[in-house]
């Protein structure tokens, strides 16, 4: 991302957007990386020089973050700190020294470092859009509860919608037709309450799976798989509060982390057998 030059022209211009080819994504898959490579660093034991190189990623990677210039990756990112000084365990006292540190090492760079375009770009108040299709979508859910309009098609009727009270920026929306920048309203939108209720929970089924992996690992005395079942979680928390800004319902970088989930209360259901045994 830093040797490749980002793009000049556009909402991405001057921003790090990687090969993910868009800054607010990439800046959601770093946010979830940096609590993933933290837990496998602690489980490097013999080898200084890889725990430095593992040290220097994450160094990387938030540097990288920083410089998307993504408001939701920020959030986002502030979102796995403090999940992590609630969800932490026994390492909570850690996870807020890394809150304090992170929160200073950002706010310091844009007070002190970043170029005045950059503190512009983060501290504008300005929803670039996104309120207007929040509030369009809301008119879609209000006329079709249920059912929603169906699958993918809130983007075929949104031009229907504004037309009707309310201050929204019009030509944004009929200009070009967009998502509606959350995920959960477009479930909403798209599919109605049954559609929502299930996106819900399916993540809830994920978010639950890695939270009872880590009380097991716990239990038994396994440290780092405990920690990398609470960094899983982290992970997904990054994942879903940047969904609140952007709808990424077909995105790998949802679902591979909650695929992961499942999977990791299975390891950690055949240790207990193994145990039990």
């Amino acid at each position: 991302g830093f040797i490749t030059p980002t793009v000049t022209t556009g909402m991405d211009a001057g921003r790090l957007t990687g090969t993910i080819g868009e800054a607010n994504g990439e800046a959601t898959v770093l946010a979830a990386a940096i609590p993933l490579l933290i837990s496998l660093m602690t489980g490097i034991r013999r080898s200084a020089r890889l725990k430095l190189a593992a040290l220097v990623g994450v160094l990387i990677l938030f540097a990288s973050l920083v410089d998307t210039l993504s408001r939701e990756g920020l959030v986002s990112l502030g979102a796995v700190m403090v999940g992590a000084v609630i969800f932490g365990g026994r390492w909570r006292s850690k996870a807020a020294i890394l809150l304090v540190v992170g929160v200073i090492g950002t706010v310091g760079y844009f007070a002190f470092l970043a170029p005045a375009s950059s503190v512009q770009r983060v501290t504008m108040t300005d929803t670039s859009g996104r309120s207007s299709l929040w509030t369009v979508a809301w008119r879609v859910i209000k006329t079709h509860p249920i059912l929603g309009v169906g699958n993918d098609n809130f983007i075929v009727v949104e031009n229907h919608y504004i037309n009707q009270p309310g201050a929204i920026q019009a030509l944004y929306v009929v200009n070009t037709p967009k998502l509606t920048h959350n995920t959960f309203l477009e479930a909403f939108a798209d599919l109605g309450i049954v559609g929502l209720a299930t996106l819900i929970a399916v993540l809830g089924f994920a978010i639950a799976a890695a939270v009872r992996a880590a009380r097991i690992f716990e239990r038994l005395g396994d440290v780092q798989m405990e920690l990398m079942s609470r960094a899983l979680v982290l992970a997904v928390i990054a994942v879903l509060t940047s969904d609140m800004f952007v709808a990424s319902a077909y995105a790998k970088y949802l679902w591979i982390p909650l695929s992961m989930c499942p999977v990791m209360l299975r390891f950690a259901r055949r240790a207990a057998d193994g145990e039990a045994a």
